[in-house]
């Protein structure tokens, strides 16, 4: 083991609110510096830093874990922080011994509470920091929102050093594609530049179904050759060469992350399943339920059937796009609205809810059952 002087040792500690990804920033550190072979994920409890039992189940750091990074000439010791405000205690006791601080801000949400709080326990020991800015891979990832949000709670003194390129502010963007675009217009303008990304979050609750994370890696990261991507940081559990990929399979992670299609993730988790030896029974029709469950069956397997109408209730006149708001005007005529929400909507959600903490329910499934709620 090299022996470092004093002069070389440096104590970095990562602060944030809590869930803004200092963990996985801590991990990809690691990785970056060779410390790491792999790349570990907080979802399958396989960091380095959270390795507690306790941990692993809650996903999330409960202590304050110690890294050893060596990084050219020196060594750095990363401080990877709970943001938990339960353990606030381990966060004051690494922010007394480092040496800097760096803050990590997720980009969807900007400044939070924690984020305030962990820059004024920065101010009381006048630690250098830096801000960094996470998530940019997230829905609603904004980055110059993220920015302005610091700015106005923090001053101008917050200046980027690194810009990425896109974002998924708007309703209809696809920051898959943005990132595409953004490698072939880096390649056409600096041909000789390599270009690096790191893929962490694109196959977010998909820990139950390998397969199919293992598509949409592969299948993303092969459009990103064809851009001219030259390098990835991976986990390589999440990865298979594409060309032992079956061909339809291809063509459906590429519908998923070049259109957002949701009846090809549909497909292709049916797909995932079956290879998992999970059979997945998709319903045709509801015709057999009541109206009452009805709308909680097509609410929780996200169907959409979009027909475009008018409709008049209780003497107003609305538009809607999905028929379910003709089932929900029905079933109002029976219910007022807070009991119809309360003793049929809420235990639709629930079964959401457990599904997704288990795993068995992926995010663009939610996204899809919650779009069908919205219409509702």
């Amino acid at each position: 083991m090299p022996r470092y002087s004093t002069d070389k040792l440096r104590n970095v500690v990562l602060i944030s609110h809590s869930g803004a990804g200092k963990t996985i920033l801590s991990e990809a550190m690691l990785h970056t510096a060779g410390a790491t072979t792999r790349l570990g994920s907080v979802e399958d409890g396989t960091t380095v830093s959270d390795f507690e039992p306790e941990e692993e189940r809650r996903q999330g750091s409960v202590q304050t874990a110690i890294l050893t990074c060596p990084w050219r000439d020196s060594k750095i010791n990363i401080l990877d922080t709970p943001g938990y405000a339960d353990f606030r205690g381990e966060v004051i006791s690494a922010v007394r011994v480092a040496d800097a601080a760096v803050i990590v801000v997720a980009c969807p949400y900007g400044v939070e509470v924690g984020t305030v709080q962990m820059w004024k326990m920065a101010d009381q020991r006048n630690l250098p920091r830096v801000i960094y800015i996470s998530k940019m891979d997230r829905e609603n990832a904004d980055f110059d929102r993220a920015l302005e949000s610091l700015t106005e709670r923090f001053g101008r003194g917050c200046v980027p050093v690194q810009v990425p390129i896109g974002s998924e502010s708007d309703e209809g963007m696809n920051f898959t594609v943005e990132t595409l675009e953004g490698i072939r217009r880096v390649k056409e303008a600096h041909p000789d530049t390599n270009t690096v990304l790191g893929v962490g979050n694109l196959t977010n609750g998909l820990a139950k179904k390998p397969y199919m994370r293992k598509v949409l890696t592969s299948v993303f990261l092969d459009e990103a050759r064809r851009c001219g991507l030259d390098a990835a940081i991976i986990n390589p559990n999440h990865y298979v060469v594409v060309t032992d990929l079956d061909p339809k399979d291809y063509a459906l992670g590429k519908r998923i992350i070049l259109e957002r299609d949701m009846d090809a993730f549909a497909d292709l988790e049916e797909i995932a399943g079956a290879k998992a030896g999970v059979v997945v029974k998709r319903r045709s029709s509801y015709d057999d339920l009541g109206t009452e469950d009805a709308i909680c069956r097509k609410i929780v397997d996200g169907f959409k059937q979009r027909t475009p109408g008018t409709l008049r209730f209780r003497g107003h006149e609305y538009d809607y796009l999905d028929t379910i708001v003709l089932q929900v005007a029905e079933a109002l005529e029976r219910h007022e609205p807070l009991d119809f929400i309360n003793d049929f909507l809420m235990a639709s959600m629930q079964e959401l809810g457990d599904g997704f903490g288990r795993g068995d329910v992926s995010l663009p499934h939610l996204l899809k059952s919650a779009d069908v709620m919205r219409q509702a």
